[in-house]
């Protein structure tokens, strides 16, 4: 059995929880988040280890879904910078689109304080997913509270499989394979045997945190955006990724590759 298959077998054997109810317990749009990249063969044991605390999300049958994102930032990737050097106001601009429904949302990401992350989103239209019309723009604005983000383009897109997790506490865990990462000038990155995993709380640490620690692996800066992009560029300052770049327990140069 391939790892892959491991994992959604894991997945499959956990009790169901429906999205209106996720959504009701554990929507987490302000949040406290610890990231690691794994591989696929760990995150099907984190699965089986939490089983008696967790619910995996299922939607007319199915726990394993496709999303799409797509990244906005100015010419000068002023979002990117942000990240990169830790600027207390940086944020994420990106539409989400979930392959599977044909549904998009809008979704602006900020650094709020003591690491914690503030997410709002508004539904907008799948077809213009790769573009921010005047509406989209106007919400934007509002968010970060300035109109100097007005030259916004496309600059990355992701796609990846993800499942998501309920774990005790409201407490929420999504884990992601198959992750690609493409720029418009045709780079592309590509994440193969490895999962990243996000563990999402108001504060404290989930039983899946304490459980990955106890298998010896502790929570990495990752970023699918900023990460994907410093992987692109090497040019790029990318400090606050070194690890994720360079770790060689992530066999990163085994799993990420340029063409």
């Amino acid at each position: 059995m391939s790892t892959a298959a491991e994992l959604r077998e894991a997945v499959d054997a956990l009790p169901a929880i429906q999205l209106i109810k996720l959504q009701d317990s554990a929507a987490l749009l302000s949040r406290r988040e610890r990231k690691y990249l794994v591989p696929v063969s760990v995150a099907a044991s984190l699965v089986a280890a939490v089983s008696s605390e967790a619910t995996a999300l299922e939607i007319d049958g199915e726990r394993s879904f496709r999303y799409e994102s797509i990244y906005f930032d100015t010419p000068g990737g002023a979002s990117y910078l942000a990240a990169a050097r830790r600027r207390r106001r940086a944020y994420k601009i990106r539409t989400r689109t979930y392959i599977d429904s044909g549904e998009c949302v809008l979704e602006v990401k900020l650094r709020g304080s003591r690491g914690r992350t503030i997410k709002s989103r508004v539904d907008y239209p799948t077809a213009a997913s790769g573009d921010l019309n005047l509406t989209a723009r106007q919400f934007i604005s509002q968010i970060l509270g300035t109109s100097q983000e007005t030259d916004l383009q496309p600059t990355l897109k992701t796609t990846y499989q993800r499942s998501t997790l309920r774990l005790s506490g409201d407490s929420r865990l999504t884990i992601d394979i198959d992750f690609v990462a493409a720029a418009p000038e045709g780079d592309r990155v590509t994440l193969e045997g490895f999962a990243i995993i996000e563990s999402k709380s108001r504060s404290a640490p989930t039983v899946a945190d304490r459980t990955l620690w106890r298998m010896g692996y502790r929570p990495i800066r990752l970023s699918k955006f900023g990460t994907s992009l410093a992987v692109m560029d090497p040019q790029l300052p990318s400090n606050r990724w070194r690890r994720a770049l360079r770790s060689p327990w992530a066999g990163r140069r085994h799993a990420i590759q340029t063409t």
